[in-house]
């Protein structure tokens, strides 16, 4: 469940036109908003083949549990592009994502996304 959505400055960019020719829609219909602090309310029951693949590759046993709850706060950015995140709901990857300490507010963490990611 989305609780605050934070708009970068890729999202700026792209809904001015200005870089059109560099940076354009990836498609349409476009949707802004690729960086979130939400609550988990669902998880999934079991990886998909993909997720299995992608683990592998990485190293890592592909029997591993989520690492998050039903009722985490977590911050997490898009993907590839930005998909859905101005919704009440929005799917996250967990390999983008993480929990939120209590001691930082949702519109800040949903700032930190992809802004804090650069800055480091």
């Amino acid at each position: 469940k989305v609780l605050a959505v934070s708009l970068a400055p890729g999202d700026v960019r792209v809904l001015s036109g200005k870089t059109r020719k560099f940076q354009g829609p990836p498609s349409f219909p476009y949707t802004p908003g690729g960086d979130i602090c939400g609550v988990v309310v669902s998880l999934p029951e079991e990886e998909s083949e993909e997720e299995k693949k992608k683990k592998k590759k990485k190293g890592k046993g592909t029997n591993e549990k989520c690492k998050f709850n039903i009722g985490d706060r977590v911050a997490a950015r898009f993907v590839n592009k930005p998909m859905g995140m101005l919704g009440e709901y929005a799917l996250v990857s967990t390999e983008v994502c993480d929990v939120v300490p209590e001691c930082l507010s949702a519109e800040g963490a949903a700032a930190l996304v992809s802004s804090g990611t650069v800055a480091l």
